[in-house]
């Protein structure tokens, strides 16, 4: 994949490229999570993703042997990836220097706006990268804002992470824009600039299999992953 470079002219620097995912499976979301910490990371970088969901991030972060922490309230989202992740983090990988293990692999029970808190409960480290496919605007809605608005929830979560974000580091953050919620990756975009330095998005086409001849069951949706950096100003 080609990236954009940062812009000493514009703040805002949008891209018209774009990438194609066949299947957004599980499968390709670690891949594609692989692919962007081999380009935005180093090997034994701390990454962040502040939504677990199917544990994506961690496995990634495991193949390409960064460390990897996420977070989650859901107890039982937690008890699965943890059944499935420590069986690989057992596994001795040899070396010229002989035994190592590759990274370590970190999941947090609690909710978003406690971030803080947990953070000093676990008294973690600054973090190298944060990377998330953002839940679907209904879902956020739905399980997430508390009451808030999706926008003002996402600023808030990710202003949190401000100061626990390195300098130089990069956040990266996959939104998508849906039929119900058209703007809500550039809304976001909007909103975060005034939380970090945006350099550019990358747009993922994602196409689903047709199952008949009409074309009407062709369908194809646009995934943004937007680039963020932390810079001293």
């Amino acid at each position: 994949m080609d990236f954009p470079t940062q812009s000493s002219e514009k703040k805002l620097l949008s891209t018209s490229s774009w990438f194609q995912v066949e299947r957004f499976s599980t499968k390709e979301k670690i891949n594609l999570k692989k692919e962007l910490l081999l380009a935005f990371s180093e090997e034994g970088d701390i990454v962040f993703d502040p939504f677990l969901e199917k544990g994506e991030t961690v496995f990634a972060c495991h193949k390409s042997e960064r460390n990897g922490i996420s977070m989650s309230s859901d107890g039982e989202a937690i008890k699965e990836v943890e059944e499935k992740i420590k069986p690989m983090e057992g596994q001795l990988h040899l070396s010229e220097y002989g035994a190592k293990q590759s990274s370590k692999q970190l999941l947090l029970y609690g909710k978003l706006k406690d971030l803080d808190y947990v953070w000093q409960q676990y008294s973690l480290p600054e973090l190298d990268v944060v990377l998330t496919f953002l839940p679907s605007y209904q879902e956020l809605e739905k399980n997430y804002v508390e009451g808030l608005g999706v926008i003002e929830y996402l600023e808030k979560v990710f202003f949190l992470l401000k100061n626990r974000v390195k300098f130089g580091s990069y956040i990266l953050i996959m939104a998508e824009n849906t039929k119900n919620s058209p703007n809500f990756a550039w809304d976001l975009a909007k909103a975060l600039e005034n939380v970090f330095q945006f350099k550019g998005e990358k747009i993922c086409c994602v196409s689903s299999t047709p199952q008949h001849e009409n074309l009407e069951d062709f369908l194809v949706t646009h995934k943004y992953l937007l680039i963020f950096r932390k810079i001293e100003i």
